[in-house]
């Protein structure tokens, strides 16, 4: 770890003993893939592939045995609350059947009915107000709980390299998209052009930078509140509320353009403009009528813009036409 210039944390630690002593096939593989030069953030995307699984268990059963607790908890102190309030029913029964008996009080009966009423009544708000208190606790520990699954939730759904949604995310996301009549918007699907060249010659440290940096540009071109998600390796999708073709299409048109423009770096690798470009689909809902028919006619498109040079976009009735044109021509070619 030190040659490496690896942090010694716990993480980092239960990483390199399961890779190194062959404990997990799958992971010493994974580990050896990333060769001489490691980053933390590799180092994180293999502890989150490997040890997440584990590690979800383990959060999901304390969370249930909290709750189960905080439940159990709450439950026998609304127990004694009932009970408390049953026994100062009984006070008030026998103090009024004692007063509907006697007619005529004597000062000392009375002095002391009403010091059993006192008592009765004092002993009684001093275990509401306890049982008010406990309760209080009981659910501020909930809230607790809450925000700690909220989060615990956001980590799982973010791709730990970008910080941007990750692709169980984006599957959760475009299964809502359609189910409403009154849901539109248009769907981009984006990915980095010879990617798999800029890692060979490069180094994948560098091609993580480039991820990086293009889901950054993206996420910052993009209006606030933009689901943005990274779904591979080199792609990402953005889902455009309330937009429709020719603004999603100029949008792309933006994208396009400030990542050609711009220069990635790492260290001693530098890359010119125009060395880096991205493609792109779109297609918008209406026409398509389901978040997966969405995805599946914006993926055809990015298809579209690949074939046709990259460092494009394309939208999904544009690419059907194109295609419909293709299979036109090759059959008068054929015909003649």
């Amino acid at each position: 770890m030190h040659k490496l210039g690896v942090q010694g944390c716990p993480k980092n630690y239960e990483l390199f003993y399961n890779a190194l002593t062959g404990i997990n096939p799958e992971l010493s593989s994974d580990f050896w893939a990333l060769g001489r030069t490691v980053t933390q953030d590799q180092l994180d995307a293999l502890y989150k592939k490997h040890f997440e699984a584990r590690n979800s268990q383990v959060f999901v059963e304390r969370a249930r045995e909290v709750l189960e607790q905080n439940l159990t908890d709450a439950i026998e102190v609304l127990k004694d609350e009932q009970s408390s309030m049953t026994a100062y029913g009984r006070v008030l029964d026998k103090t009024t059947r004692t007063v509907s008996v006697d007619n005529d009080l004597s000062p000392e009966t009375f002095l002391h009915v009403i010091e059993v009423l006192a008592n009765a009544t004092g002993s009684t708000l001093s275990r509401g107000r306890q049982a008010l208190s406990s309760m209080i606790d009981k659910s501020n520990e909930l809230e607790t709980l809450k925000t700690e699954l909220e989060e615990y939730k956001r980590l799982v759904d973010t791709d730990p390299l970008t910080g941007v949604w990750n692709r169980r995310a984006f599957d959760n996301h475009i299964s809502r998209i359609g189910v409403s009549n009154k849901t539109n918007g248009a769907l981009l699907v984006i990915d980095i052009d010879n990617f798999k060249q800029v890692n060979d010659t490069h180094g994948h440290p560098f091609g993580d930078v480039v991820i990086r940096d293009v889901a950054q540009i993206i996420r910052s071109k993009l209006r606030q509140g933009v689901f943005l998600a990274r779904t591979g390796g080199e792609e990402f999708v953005a889902f455009l509320e309330q937009t429709d073709a020719k603004t999603a299409m100029s949008i792309a048109g933006r994208l396009l353009a400030v990542i050609r423009e711009y220069g990635f770096c790492h260290d001693d690798v530098s890359l010119r403009p125009g060395d880096v470009t991205i493609s792109i689909g779109v297609c918008t809902i209406p026409p398509a009528t389901s978040g997966v028919e969405l995805y599946m006619r914006a993926d055809q498109a990015l298809y579209t813009s690949k074939a046709d040079g990259r460092d494009r976009a394309t939208l999904y009735e544009e690419a059907q036409q194109s295609a419909s044109n293709l299979r036109r021509k090759n059959y008068y070619i054929y015909r003649d």
